[in-house]
């Protein structure tokens, strides 16, 4: 099924971030067509059971006709393997040397094997504010409003541009 849209990937990194997220970027690029970058952001750790250092966030447009599960599972999660992501089962929002989601797949919207659209797009600055700078006039596929709007509702006190980390 190719996608009827945008298809959009978000980056983060609290694992040394500024080596970490340019090296998940380059692995992005020699798996799919990038069409665009967001610009990169600092943002505060979100629901973390201990202490953490902040995120670094960016997001990603690309071109494939791989279906969603396909790129979250055969292409996603290996790279995340390769740049040496431990998951831990009792803290799944602890600190990553790399975290690579599909967010976006056109307007597809479905809850099995992924939810999508991600539901923090309406929620959480973190993914908000790169995917709306990566496509502003985008109307959210369940909300009906543009991720312009989406953002301007959120707190955004915690993010921070970041011009000296650059992806690309």
């Amino acid at each position: 099924m190719p996608s009827d849209g945008p298809i959009v990937i978000l980056l983060g990194s609290n694992i040394q971030p500024e080596r970490n997220l340019p090296r998940g970027w380059s692995e992005l690029a020699r798996a799919f067509e990038i069409v665009g970058t967001s610009r990169v952001f600092e943002t505060e750790p979100v629901t973390q059971k201990r202490p953490a250092p902040r995120f670094l966030n960016a997001a990603v447009l690309i071109r494939t006709d791989l279906e969603p599960s396909a790129i979250k599972f055969d292409v996603l999660r290996p790279i995340e393997d390769l740049l040496g992501r431990v998951r831990d089962p009792d803290d799944k929002s602890g600190p990553r040397i790399i975290d690579l989601d599909l967010v976006l797949y056109g307007s597809l919207v479905c809850a099995s094997p992924l939810v999508l659209p991600d539901p923090s797009l309406l929620t959480c600055a973190y993914a908000a504010v790169p995917v709306a700078e990566l496509v502003p006039g985008l109307l959210h596929p369940t909300a009906d409003t543009g991720f312009e709007s989406i953002v301007a509702g959120l707190d955004r006190s915690g993010v921070r541009l970041r011009t000296d980390v650059r992806l690309g």
